[in-house]
This record gives structure tokens, C-alpha cells and sequence, in this order.
């Protein structure tokens, strides 16, 4: 409601992965729900996987509210995805994203569990410059491209 208020013409797509994470989509859906109650129009929920490009092309900001990590190494796929794709991120301050988000450079960083400095750093978020986005970018084709990580696993696995 406060990101409502700063911009009315503000839209929240929220995609989960109801099979996977089936206890944490019903409790998320539930709070998406209470908060957004005579506000309809402003949200629109996604319910399974779907083609991340296209989605990635749909939205301005991705916000990531993980405090636990599913994907690549240490960073979540999705925010690696969204970062390649160029868009403006809003992520956990958790120390393992703290070393891929620079705060105010490559993207945002929010408190974990606070949902009013969510808030204030996603109005922040829409109201910055795309660079912040390039900068995303470049990180990911510089530091996190396929040659990177094949050469960060083989020198995981030959220290097995």
C-alpha cells in the first residue's frame, strides 16, 4: 500500500512455484492477499514456471526476498537471470548476495523480514536510473558467465 501511494500506477507480478515450495506459497498468498485487499488491479499472481525471458521483458524492477538461497552456488538462479537481463534488483541483505549486490551500484538491498524498508527501497528502486540495471549486467557477463562457474566447480570438485 505505501509503494500505491508514492505511485498508483505501480504493478506487482508475483510468481511462485506452488509444487516446490507448497507451505511457503500458501502463507506468501495469504499476506499478497491482506495487503493488497481493495487493491485488485495492482497485483496479479503466477502460479507455476514460466518463460523467464518473456517475463524478465514484462517488469521494471525484480524484487527477491530469499533468505535462504536455491540456485547457482551461492546466488539464487533468478537473480543471476534478472541481472543478465538488465533490470533493477531488490534483494535480501544476506552476507552471501552482499558479495554480488553492491548496494546502490548494481542493485538494492533491503532488511530481511522488514517489510517497511522493502517498501522504501522498492520506491528507491523505481525511481533510479536504468544504470543501475547496466551495471547489473555487466557483473553478470564479467563474473558470473558460463566460464566462470565451470571454472569455480572444476576447482570444487578437484578438492574432493
Amino acid at each position: 500500500p505505501e509503494i500505491l501511494k508514492s505511485d498508483p500506477n505501480s504493478f506487482f507480478l508475483f510468481v511462485f512455484h506452488r509444487k516446490l515450495y507448497a507451505e511457503e506459497y500458501k502463507s506468501a498468498l495469504e499476506k499478497i492477499r491482506k495487503t493488497f485487499y481493495n487493491h485488485e488491479s495492482a497485483f496479479k499472481i503466477i502460479e507455476s514456471l514460466v518463460d523467464v525471458p518473456i517475463l524478465l521483458k514484462s517488469v521494471d524492477v525484480v524484487v527477491l526476498p530469499q533468505t535462504i538461497h536455491h540456485g547457482t552456488l551461492i546466488y539464487p538462479q533468478t537473480l543471476l537471470e534478472a541481472m543478465a537481463a538488465g533490470k533493477i534488483v531488490v534483494v535480501s541483505n544476506t552476507t552471501e548476495i552482499r558479495e554480488l549486490i553492491k548496494d546502490g551500484e548494481n542493485g538494492y538491498l533491503f532488511e530481511n523480514n522488514n517489510p517497511n524498508d522493502l517498501a522504501m527501497v522498492i520506491m528507491k528502486a523505481q525511481n533510479t536510473s536504468l544504470l543501475i540495471g547496466k551495471q547489473a549486467r555487466r557483473e553478470v557477463e564479467l563474473h558470473h558467465n558460463l566460464e566462470h562457474i565451470a571454472e569455480t566447480l572444476k576447482k570444487i570438485y578437484t578438492q574432493l
